[in-house]
């Protein structure tokens, strides 16, 4: 950039030229910028998640030898049980619910059918 000012003010480039490329370097320079804040922001979000997962381990860790599951273990692991409308199978006719469980730090590892 600093070249381009210098052959500005040696004559070199006209000033439409000059307007033109400083015109690209901004708008390089501003998507650059919103890709490094994008990046960042991933950054944060991907550490946020592997402290979360670490947490999540943490808890289970606990339960590795496990008898029976009690009120306070889910309520320790399980933020959330969702259970969506049932629905009749056009085929079969037979009744289908949906059920998904969102546990703590982790969230849902996928929607069940049952």
């Amino acid at each position: 950039m600093t070249s381009l000012y210098e052959d500005k003010a040696l004559g070199r480039l006209s000033q439409e030229r000059f307007d033109g490329m400083m015109g690209k370097y901004e708008a390089e320079q501003k998507t650059l910028l919103e890709q490094v804040n994008a990046l960042r922001e991933g950054i944060a979000q991907a550490e946020e998640q592997r402290d979360n997962t670490a947490r999540f381990v943490e808890y289970i860790r606990q339960y590795t030898d496990l008898q029976a599951l009690d009120a306070p273990i889910l309520n320790q692991l399980i933020q959330r049980i969702e259970v969506y409308d049932a629905e009749k199978e056009p085929d079969t006719g037979k009744r289908r619910q949906k059920v998904s469980i969102q546990y703590k730090y982790v969230g849902i590892f996928g929607v069940i059918t049952i």
